[in-house]
């Protein structure tokens, strides 16, 4: 019973504090959209793109090699303080790369859209983990963290899930450009809020 008790712990100091439950919110949207990038780079690999197999393995690097550029951008707003500035610079990144990777047909441009992804990625993700750590207090942090983790593992899956339902509604384009629009417009929504961070 005790174990539970701490365990739920966690989620009750998120669902105390409004700031920390901004970003938590927002860090969960962020890996649902990874969720659903993880099977739609895979499907624009084997359907439009006609990369093959392999295909996917090298629009992922070229997401990685994004997201060692993402980090170092990252270095620069910490430096600076613009903290909010990364998550919406980021989140429209992001947004606009995937968006355009289901709008090209050459394998070398969405390589390069999927690079701005990464790089987008990195800067919101480390953004709001930092406006977190300085936001959440230092007796409760570690068990902020685990509800971030619980939820990063199931907004993942969601996001995995929703790509599958995307495709078949909206066909592979239709679903890169749904995903794509759904960070920016949550930033979007939530700027009056996140601007007070």
């Amino acid at each position: 019973a005790r174990a539970w008790s701490e365990m739920l712990e966690g989620f009750r100091v998120v669902g105390r504090h409004a700031e920390v439950r901004e970003l938590v919110s927002v860090l969960s949207v962020l890996t649902l959209v990874e969720g659903a990038i993880d099977a739609l780079v895979v499907v624009a690999a084997l359907s439009f793109l006609d990369l093959g197999e392999s295909g996917a393995g090298y629009l992922w690097a070229a997401w990685g090699v994004g997201a060692i550029l993402g980090g170092a951008l990252a270095l620069g707003l910490l430096s600076r303080n613009r903290l909010t500035v990364g998550l919406t610079v980021g989140s429209a990144a992001l947004g606009a790369a995937i968006a355009l990777t289901g709008v090209v047909s050459v394998a070398a441009l969405a390589a390069a859209a999927l690079a701005g992804a990464g790089g987008g990625y990195v800067l919101v993700e480390i953004a709001a983990n930092t406006l977190l750590q300085r936001l959440a207090a230092d007796h409760v942090l570690a068990r902020v963290f685990g509800v971030v983790e619980a939820l990063y593992v199931i907004s993942v899956g969601i996001g995995a899930v929703s790509a599958a339902l995307l495709v078949d509604a909206l066909g592979a384009r239709g679903a890169l450009l749904a995903v794509g629009a759904l960070m920016p417009l949550v930033i979007l929504l939530r700027r009056p809020q996140l601007s007070q961070l």
